[in-house]
């Protein structure tokens, strides 16, 4: 579902955006993100500093970030998260943001700027955690430590689900972030606890040295 915004034509401020997006092309940058398999149908190299430089001459605004984000330009999709408005966030918005959002940076922005900060965090989680993506819950994970970073609340229940998930889940490094920041959070420390202690008994080499790792700090 297009989240679109009908309201007011945004043409001109689109092609604005893009003008100044081109004026800041970076070819080096661009080629290095190829080279490291981030992988986009078009992307001009553009910083993340120099992309909120440029967001911070637009609003919040619904309309104008769906219009960004249905672009393939990395760069706009990129301002299309950033400027999209939290308090108009809702379940279907979200997935339709997840969805145009396909790689592991665009995803991490999506964590940062919407997610973890949306006041219906627990509820939206949820929805991305019940379609049973890999990529969502890491999506979820980063959300939920940035959560914890900012001593934002989580509800029990979503840190539960988000444990019973891991067991069947690689480990990434958003997995190993969201473990290292959960120690702190009282909320499921028996469960965290008794996870790790299987990790550390099964056959998974990666599980067992985060097991190793944290488990000493959780005696």
């Amino acid at each position: 579902m297009n989240p679109s915004n009908a309201s007011k034509d945004w043409t001109s401020t689109l092609k604005e955006i893009k003008q100044k997006v081109w004026h800041r092309m970076d070819g080096a940058t661009a080629a290095s993100l190829r080279e490291k398999g981030v992988r986009y149908a078009f992307a001009l190299g553009l910083s993340i500093p120099h992309l909120r430089e440029i967001a911070a001459d637009y609003p919040h605004d619904k309309g104008l970030a769906t219009a960004l984000l249905n672009h393939e330009m990395r760069e706009l999709k990129l301002l299309g998260v950033m400027l999209y408005p939290t308090t108009e966030l809702t379940k279907d918005s979200l997935l339709w943001i997840a969805e145009q959002c396909a790689t592991t940076e665009l995803r991490d922005h999506v964590a940062f700027h919407l997610l973890a900060e949306s006041k219906q965090f627990d509820d939206l989680a949820r929805v991305l955690l019940s379609k049973n993506s890999p990529e969502w819950l890491d999506l979820v994970l980063n959300a939920s430590s940035r959560r914890m970073i900012k001593k934002a609340p989580i509800q029990e229940a979503t840190l539960q689900n988000l444990l019973k998930r891991l067991n069947a889940a690689p480990v990434t490094s958003h997995v190993v972030h969201f473990l290292a920041h959960l120690e702190d959070n009282g909320l499921v420390y028996h469960e965290l606890q008794t996870m790790l202690h299987e990790w550390l008994l099964g056959s998974d080499h990666t599980k067992r040295e985060v097991a190793q790792t944290l488990l000493p700090d959780l005696m």
